[in-house]
């Protein structure tokens, strides 16, 4: 992607987050980037298509992650969560302002399987379960309650600045939340 296409994405995506889709408009994403709007219908062609072109990246994201649960899962649940929480941080810091967007909107019906992460996590607890090497709980309340604690250390990093929430660094804040969900989880020998 060009560089100039790259800042048309970028500034998109922020003003979607602030403002929602529909209220954007190309003006503002041109004035944003500091280009004229006929820069961005040369790149695009249409808002629709910048939005288009974020979800495939989403579509994308899921991929990888779905790659990753389908052959690079051990069954060591210290590791597995670990490289799992690596991941998706990563990702959202990539996207930040696009997982803002996404978590406001309902683009349920423009990305396909948008729960698919969700599910792969489940059968993945499911698997631990049955090989004994957790314990039996509620799975999907299980699976909720740890994206939501990867979910709201993310979005507690919006306010580092003001000083509002301390917010240990973010390798230590991830070694202690899986610790904490492994000790509470993992069956003991």
């Amino acid at each position: 992607m060009s560089n100039t296409k790259e800042k048309i994405m970028k500034a998109s995506i922020r003003l979607f987050a602030e403002n929602g889709y529909q209220i954007t408009t190309v003006k503002m994403i041109a004035t944003k980037v500091g280009i004229n709007e006929l820069t961005i219908y040369r790149h695009f062609g249409s808002k629709e298509k910048i939005l288009e072109t974020a979800l495939n990246n989403v579509v994308t994201i899921q991929s990888h992650l779905t790659n990753y649960f389908k052959s690079a899962v051990v069954y060591d649940f210290e590791k597995d969560l670990l490289n799992l929480t690596k991941m998706l941080i990563n990702i959202d810091e990539d996207n930040y302002h696009f997982m803002k967007f996404f978590m406001r909107t309902d683009t349920s019906k423009l990305i396909p399987n948008r729960g698919e992460l969700q599910d792969l996590f489940y059968e993945y607890l499911l698997q631990m379960q049955k090989m004994g090497k957790i314990v039996s709980f509620d799975i999907d309340s299980l699976a909720l309650q740890f994206f939501s604690s990867l979910q709201g250390a993310f979005f507690l990093e919006e306010y580092k600045e003001d000083g509002l929430f301390k917010i240990p660094p973010k390798d230590k804040y991830l070694e202690t939340m899986v610790k904490v969900f492994v000790r509470g989880l993992e069956v003991k020998n």
